[in-house]
């Protein structure tokens, strides 16, 4: 696998996560919002910026680990990388 092609993977979902991230998250915020949250909760637009760094940087992880050396060690490591991408992307 080139590190051209998990690149363009890794910026389409990063891409597509972020179009449809404004969709998931104005559904209907009042339920979360009603919710009784602890006091050390940090502030919702910490939230905001977190998820589309954690994406970029498991875009880079992915490009990191595919421009190795060895082949036998990508499958494995990519296929970590995607469970991780797709359990994050089902939880939000």
């Amino acid at each position: 696998m080139s590190r051209t092609f998990v690149g363009g993977i890794s910026t389409a979902l990063v891409v597509v996560y972020a179009v449809g991230a404004g969709r998931w998250v104005s559904s209907d915020p009042g339920w979360y919002r009603s919710l009784v949250r602890p006091p050390w909760q940090p502030p919702d637009v910490v939230f905001g910026l977190i998820w589309p760094y954690n994406f970029v940087m498991l875009a880079v992880a992915g490009w990191a680990v595919a421009g190795r050396e060895s082949r036998s060690e990508h499958v494995v490591w990519l296929a970590s990388l995607a469970l991780s991408i797709a359990a994050a992307l089902a939880w939000a």
